[in-house]
Parts: C-alpha cells; structure tokens; sequence
C-alpha cells in the first residue's frame, strides 16, 4: 500500500467512516443476521453477542495488546473499539498432548478496514487503470472534489458492485447516471443487457447523442463529439405492436429493452414478474462467479404497491411483482444477475419492499431531499452532503471502499423520451426499392434524417450543407438534386428576406437516424 498521495482530509473521512460502522455493527449488522442458526448460538452463549460474531464471521475482534499499539493517528477509534475487546489465547492450549483450544491470533478488523479502503482510495488516486477482465472495468466519469474540483478518472469494477441502488430528485442527473452504467456494462460482451422501462426513455440508447450543449461538455471528461454513439439494442414495446419474444427466457442474452409505456398498472406488473421470473428460472440452472446479466429497473417504484391505484387485480399484481423482484435480489447474484434500481427515494416503496434495497451493496445517491438523508444516514457520516450535490454528481457507498464523489460523465447515447410515433418511425422502415447515394449525398441526408428525427423542420439548407461538411456550392447543388430526384426530399424557398431554401423531408419517407454513413436508403 502507498499512502505518500492521500491527504490527511481524506484519512481522517476513512476513520470517521469505520468509527461509525463499529459504533453502528451490533445495530445494523447482528440484528440482521438473527435468521443463521449458527449466530443464535452465539448470541445464547455470549453476554456480548458482537464479539464472538466478530470472531467467527469477520476474523476477529481487538485485543488488549493490539488497542494499546494504536497509534495517535487512530485515537478516534479508540471509545468504539474499547467495548469490543476479547481475550482469546495466542498458543494452543494442550492437555495430556492433545489440543483442547487453538491459537487465535485475532486479525484487527477496524484496522484492516482503514487499511482497505485506504488501498482503495490510493487505488482511485492511480485511476484504477488496470483492472482484471473478469471484473468488468467501466469508466464512471471523474473523482470529485470537496469543492466540486475535477480529479482523476473514476473507472471502477462492474463485477464487484453487486446489486446496485441509485436514487436522486427530479433534475439531479439520475438518469445520465443510470445510462452511463448501461453504456459501460454494454461494451462488455459477455454481459447481457436487459433494460424495464415503465416508459419510452431508454429507447434513446438506440441514437447518437447530438444535443450540442451536451456534446460541448465532452472534453472535461476526455470525449470527442464524435464519440456519441448508438447501442445496439433489441427493443419490444407491447403497446406499439412491438411484440416480446414467445420465450421470455431469450431475453437473459443480448442487450433487450422492454418498454411498458400505455399499460396499465394490473398489465405492467404481471408482465414484469412474468419477465423477472421466467430469466431466474433459466439462470439458476447454473452458478456463475462473473455478473453475466445487468438488469437495470427504471422507476422501480411503478412496479410495487405503494404508488398504484389499490384495487383487488392491481394489488395482487403488484405484491407478485414485488416477490418475484425480493427473490432474484436475494437470490440472483450466485447466478450471475445484477440489479440496477432506480428510483426517487425509500419513501416510494412499501415497508415490506423496502428489504429489497437491503440487499443492493452499491449505492449510488444523486441529490435529494430529506427523506433520502434520512436512509443515507445509517451508512453515511455525513448524509446531509446529498442535499447539495450539483446535478450530475453523486455519491458511491460500497463497504469496501471509501466513499466516492462521482462527477458523472454525459451519455453518448440519446437521454430523451421519444414519442410513440418517433420510434415507430424509426424501429419500423419500410421494405422498398435500395437508392445508392454517393458520400456527399449520403452526408447531407444524415443530417436531413437527423433534423426531422428531432423535428428541427423544415431545414435550411445553408446550415444543412455545413453540418455535412460540403463547401463546393456545385456540389450542395448536386446532392439536393440526387435526393429531390429520389423523391427523399423536397426543397422550397421562402419569402424572408434573403429568400433562404429550406428542406423538408417527404412524409412518404421513413427511415431510420442512427446516422449511419452505409451509402445506401431505403427509399
């Protein structure tokens, strides 16, 4: 371990962080662990149930000799850790040469906490760029400070997240968060993708990002415009005809998005637990030590009893989906399966859903009001930093690192709920005839596909010829031509001042926009 670079602030955040998981452990540890037989034997044969659990489950309480080694550094840990002392012998104990006790040369767990999270923290100080490739390494966007400063690179290891929890306010950048995970994990090929969206939003993952105010902030984050991209996605959305696979199982492998937009509340949640059941049943078939599917559940809350109207059918739907979603987040990670919730706060859940959250192990925690602080304060030292997170910042809680402040980078794909007949426009494109258009043509088509997509229309064609990156006023001249000639557009002159010529594309034409440079239309 190197700690020449950490900084006293940052040490002393560590200690107070571990300070107040000892001062928390009997509460928010033993307690929940009361259903294994093995710790109710302990608790009936101990006064102090914390110790002999810290000596079986986590290798050791402290010892006298080693509460006396602590240095002045670590005098904050001392009242804590007093209460937790246990004397167990440091030779075998032997009687008539047989042993009756063995050795317990007890390891410090506070310590070797401190001494881990700070690993961690050095670790993020080097930019963790080197990662094992079973631990999946996705690139977060970059450290940030107490005053909001940009640090390093935060690339962190997808595999060791576990279930994951992320919350924030309307406007607080939960959903750039949630689509960066998504746009990480997708580059991973051996990690399925499957994305429940209660609305149309997660279609965008489909399109390029082109919001310029957006794309001008790449370069904090070491991107180029043109590294927004689509993703290639499967998408299904029952509601517009687009119909889900017979076999739900299909859906564990390959990035799938499932929009449940214009269902009701009975339908939405029978479909969600017919989806989530169907994908355990076929993964629990065999164990798997690497996350092979992330499940990320857009606005959980929608699929639980606690915002939907509470007639007999839509209660007994819910209360399925909620069962169904406990068992895969208490059961599913020896199987590979990762979940990614998304939501507003705790108060969005019922109390018996609420024990769904207590198995994430990654919180990621936007900003938000006071009912979030209120969660966040039982594994935060100061909960109320949540409050003043600038939007797109947000805090990372994992028990074994320290807590990191995340300035998120901006997606490459589109973060936009797209109208019904956008994506019927764009996931549906006739079958006819193929134009082939030479480079230039196809160029400034791109951009004609692209204006009409997000209703910038009509377009003019000064400004249409820029975007394509022609120059030569012959060959503008040509390439509206070749595209009037192919019926793909029409082109008019208006009677403002300078008689500007615009483009509108013909309704008879529908394509897709993923900007696609293939030479060829469907026309």
């Amino acid at each position: 371990m190197y700690m020449g670079n950490l900084s006293l602030p940052q040490t002393n955040d560590i200690i107070a962080e571990v300070t107040k998981e000892l001062n928390d452990m009997h509460r928010y540890q033993v307690t929940q662990k009361l259903n294994g037989s093995r710790l109710k034997i302990h608790i009936d044969s101990a006064t102090e149930p914390l110790t002999s659990w810290l000596e079986t489950f986590m290798t050791g309480a402290f010892s006298p000799n080693e509460l006396e080694k602590l240095s002045d550094n670590f005098q904050e840990l001392y009242q804590p850790a007093s209460k937790k002392v246990t004397v167990t012998p440091d030779q075998d104990i032997q009687v008539d040469g047989s042993t009756k006790q063995t050795a317990k040369k007890l390891g410090t767990w506070a310590i070797s906490n401190i001494l881990q999270k700070l690993d961690h923290t050095e670790n993020q100080a080097k930019g963790l760029n080197i990662i094992e490739n079973e631990k999946l390494a996705i690139h977060l966007g970059r450290l940030a400070g107490q005053t909001g400063q940009l640090g390093e690179s935060a690339i962190i290891p997808l595999g060791e997240l576990g279930h994951i929890y992320l919350s924030g306010r309307t406007g607080s950048g939960k959903s750039f968060a949630a689509r960066v995970i998504i746009e990480e994990a997708a580059q991973h090929d051996s990690m399925g993708i499957l994305i429940l969206d209660p609305r149309n939003q997660s279609f965008g993952l489909k399109i390029p990002e082109d919001n310029e105010q957006l794309l001008n902030t790449y370069r904090k984050f070491g991107l180029k415009k043109n590294d927004a991209q689509g993703f290639e996605m499967n998408y299904f959305a029952p509601s517009l005809g687009i119909k889900l696979p017979s076999n739900l199982k299909s859906l564990c492998t390959g990035h799938n998005i499932i929009s449940f937009k214009d269902l009701d509340d009975t339908e939405r949640c029978e479909l969600f637990s017919n989806i989530l059941s169907d994908i355990f049943t076929k993964l629990s078939n065999s164990q798997s030590a690497q996350p092979r599917l992330l499940i990320m559940i857009e606005e959980a809350h929608r699929f639980t009893r606690q915002k939907l109207a509470r007639d007999k059918h839509t209660d007994e739907a819910a209360r399925k989906a909620e069962n169904t979603l406990d068992l895969i987040m208490r059961e599913g990670r020896k199987y590979g399966i990762m979940i990614l919730i998304v939501s507003q706060t705790l108060g969005d859940f019922t109390h018996s859903a609420r024990t769904i959250r207590q198995n994430t192990t990654t919180r990621i925690l936007m900003s938000n009001s006071d009912r979030e602080i209120e969660y966040a304060s039982e594994f935060i030292q100061n909960p109320r930093k949540i409050s003043s997170l600038s939007c797109g910042s947000g805090l990372l809680h994992h028990p074994g690192w320290p807590l990191l402040q995340i300035a998120f980078r901006p997606p490459k794909s589109k973060v936009w709920e797209f109208s019904s007949d956008q994506i019927r426009r764009i996931q549906n494109p006739p079958t006819q005839p193929t134009q082939y258009l030479d480079p230039g043509t196809q160029s400034l088509l791109t951009v004609v596909l692209k204006a009409h997509q997000s209703d910038e229309a009509p377009l003019n064609t000064t400004e249409a010829a820029n975007r394509a990156g022609l120059t030569s006023k012959r060959k503008i001249q040509n390439c509206l031509t070749d595209l009037e000639t192919a019926g793909i557009i029409t082109t008019e002159q208006l009677p403002q001042r300078g008689r500007p010529r615009v483009i509108t594309l013909n309704p008879d034409i529908i394509s897709s926009t993923s900007g696609q440079n293939t030479g060829q239309i469907q026309t």
